[in-house]
């Protein structure tokens, strides 16, 4: 559940950073560009490398 509700959070992050560039997501209206683009960065590190990472630490040793 835990893998699942960081890989959501990395697509929300996603999301809302490609609304920020596109300048459609108001609470962030006077925030610069930039930003957009950093925390659309920070989601696909989310979603493909940290959930990645987590499956991988707590996968079921092998018996």
């Amino acid at each position: 559940m835990a893998i699942q509700a960081a890989r959501a959070m990395g697509v929300a992050f996603v999301l809302v950073g490609l609304l920020q560039t596109a300048g459609r997501f108001s609470p962030f209206a006077d925030l610069p560009r930039w930003l957009g683009y950093v925390l659309a960065g920070i989601g696909f590190i989310d979603v493909f490398v940290v959930t990645r990472l987590m499956a991988r630490r707590w996968r079921t040793p092998d018996a």
